[in-house]
């Protein structure tokens, strides 16, 4: 007669896949703990994926800012530079203009 701790035992077994292909009980619990380990590197994994990111994210908004919001700021000094070269058309006013419009062809390259 089958008792209830050996049918529960006999379940779990099957469920590692014991009896299927000679596995014994041993072998079974062992590729449990293969199935766990390879979870918690999957879960590693991804957590270090969400870390990264987070990080480039970061990295992203420092090196780069809010693209838009830098353009608009560089073609308002491009008209402010060229207002003042035209009341003023000295070699400083010309090469702060000059500079002016480098900053926004560079700002539309990034």
């Amino acid at each position: 007669m089958v008792t209830s701790k050996e049918k529960s035992r006999s379940i779990v077994a099957m469920g590692l896949g014991v009896g299927k292909e000679g596995l014994t009980v041993v072998e079974g619990i062992a590729g449990l703990g293969r199935v766990v380990q390879h979870r918690s590197k999957v879960i590693g994994c991804v957590l270090c994926l969400k870390r990264l990111k987070d990080a480039l994210k970061a990295w992203n908004k420092d090196i780069f800012g809010n693209v838009f919001d830098n353009i608009c700021l560089a073609e308002n000094r491009v008209d402010d530079e060229e207002l003042r070269f035209q009341s003023d058309p000295s070699e400083e006013c010309h090469e702060s203009l000059h500079q002016a419009q480098v900053e926004l062809l560079l700002a539309f390259k990034k």
